[in-house]
């Protein structure tokens, strides 16, 4: 009995730490975050939205590669992570034009009452474009939805936007 008491604390601590953490996590340890900046959304839910890059050093003079990510985390009224959104996107450029290789996403729930109901990523030219669609779910019900087109875009020069 001692030993399920003590199974059940650990993972009581692990979760409790697991979430407190969250919010800072946003962005990875090997990018630099370009662009930050909070989106307000109706019923007091808010968004965070991080734009980071990844320079990758190991490409030609001629062409530069670079990987872009686009972040979007949903906290609800009592700023409590309920969700995340991730676009990624990685291009070439030289200065003089610019295209968009590959393009993909990934989501993470942090409150079981929410799932994302559909997801999709898709490229084109210099743009990279991620769509998603979360709820909330009360008692089988939907209560609240967060729907969003995010698009990232990469200049001639690298810049991500």
């Amino acid at each position: 009995m001692k030993r399920v008491a003590k199974i059940i604390s650990l993972l009581l601590i692990v979760f409790i730490t697991s979430n407190s953490f969250v919010s800072a996590q946003t962005y990875s340890e090997n990018s630099t975050c370009v662009s930050h900046y909070t989106e307000q959304l109706s019923d007091g839910y808010y968004l965070e939205v991080y734009i980071e890059e990844s320079i990758d050093l190991s490409n030609s003079r001629a062409m530069s590669s670079k990987t872009g990510t686009k972040t979007y985390v949903i906290y609800d009224d009592n700023s409590d992570t309920v969700a995340k959104f991730v676009l990624t996107a990685r291009y070439n450029y030289n200065g003089y034009s610019v295209s968009c290789l590959e393009a993909s996403h990934s989501t993470t729930i942090y409150d079981d009452s929410w799932e994302f109901t559909s997801t999709s990523s898709s490229y084109s030219d210099n743009v990279a474009t991620g769509k998603f669609t979360a709820k909330k779910y009360v008692l089988f019900v939907a209560t609240d939805t967060v729907s969003k087109t995010i698009t990232l875009t990469c200049d001639k020069n690298g810049n991500l936007s």
